[in-house]
């Protein structure tokens, strides 16, 4: 347990004080909360990190901001009383994460075998899933939907371990299960969840003729229109006796791309984390690189530059931005950089180097 979590309505606010944490110009900057010795936090605090009066921890509201809390009263018999300070710094690790903290991947997952799905709740909210569909298919047996691991009140505490374990936000991952028809999903919810126009879809498949997961991830990011938000990132696992080829043909006519990252073949919770891992890598890659690119740009479209081209990693292909007094509106692919009275640089996007090159 690296984050204390509060309910919202375990907060106690001075009198003069809204009580609500969603409207900050209005919210005190001070609440408190006492839990009483038998709540597993309070025995966490006392006998795992022997905190003490005016020692300060890591803690969030749920669906709130993080924040700092300090220990005022701690006892074997009543508890502990906590000082929560909305204004102080945060404390221990993940302070800085920021927008990383969102790695920006979701989830349409195969309904599992239950003791499997029950092992998922917390792994999924570690890792940063933000939403997740729970669906059908061919090789989802029926029986699954039956069992009381899709219900709110059992994965919502393991959703909320997994948060307290990762230490850097607040909220729970959004859940649907749609156990009905997986054509049906598509048809519909598909679209409400994960619009196509703001998701990177990606079915998980391990066979010739996939895509490598880090390269579509960051294809599909570094081609996202100028001024637009980045695009999140949808992955689709199958069930445990995988895709049937004709529900692959339904999701790549949906703009899914089949992608892999070697040849074999994972278990469903094997393959949840290392390609959700890999997706998240590939996504804060082709954002962290793409800065420096649009101030370069920024940089030669004031110095009257023409054309800009540069490389991308880890894939070989090469990509092509025509600097227009700013714009930086993509345009083909191409292998030199031509720049205003006819000097020739190449720019590696990892170093930010520039190079003389010469014009072809």
């Amino acid at each position: 347990m690296n984050l204390i979590l509060f309910e919202e309505s375990e907060l106690e606010y001075p009198s003069t004080a809204s009580t609500s944490v969603e409207e900050p110009e209005k919210a005190a900057t001070v609440a408190y909360v006492r839990l009483p010795a038998s709540d597993s936090r309070a025995k966490h605090v006392q006998k795992v990190l022997k905190s003490e009066p005016g020692d300060w921890i890591r803690a969030g509201v749920i669906d709130g901001p993080l924040c700092s809390v300090m220990i005022e009263e701690s006892s074997v018999e009543l508890g502990v009383r906590f000082r929560v300070d909305f204004g102080a710094p945060i404390q221990g690790a993940g302070a800085e994460a920021g927008d990383m903290a969102d790695p920006g991947v979701d989830l349409i997952l195969c309904a599992p075998r239950p003791k499997v799905m029950a092992r998922l709740w917390p792994t999924i909210a570690q890792l940063g899933v933000k939403r997740i569909c729970i669906i059908t298919a061919e090789r989802v047996e029926k029986a699954f939907w039956a069992t009381h691991v899709l219900r709110p009140e059992f994965y919502r505490p393991l959703l909320l371990k997994g948060l307290e374990q990762a230490s850097v936000d607040t909220t729970p991952t959004k859940v649907s299960v749609h156990p009905k028809s997986f054509e049906r999903f598509l048809n519909g919810e598909l679209e409400r969840s994960f619009p196509e126009d703001r998701y990177c879809r990606l079915v998980c498949h391990p066979y010739d003729g996939c895509s490598q997961l880090h390269e579509a991830v960051v294809k599909s990011i570094r081609t996202a229109n100028d001024g637009e938000a980045p695009k999140r990132v949808v992955l689709a696992l199958g069930p445990e006796g995988g895709w049937l080829d004709y529900e692959i043909d339904m999701l790549r006519e949906k703009g899914f791309e089949c992608v892999t990252t070697m040849p074999r073949i994972f278990s469903t919770d094997v393959a949840l984390t290392s390609l959700i891992s890999v997706a998240a890598d590939a996504r804060r890659f082709a954002l962290e690189q793409e800065r420096p690119v649009q101030r370069s740009l920024a940089s030669m479209s004031s110095q009257g530059c023409g054309y800009y081209w540069f490389k991308s990693h880890p894939t070989t292909d090469w990509y092509a931005r025509e600097v227009m007094r700013g714009t930086g509106q993509r345009q083909t692919r191409g292998r030199v950089v031509r720049v205003g009275g006819g000097r020739a640089i190449s720019m590696d996007i990892l170093s930010g180097l520039q190079v003389p090159g010469r014009v072809e």
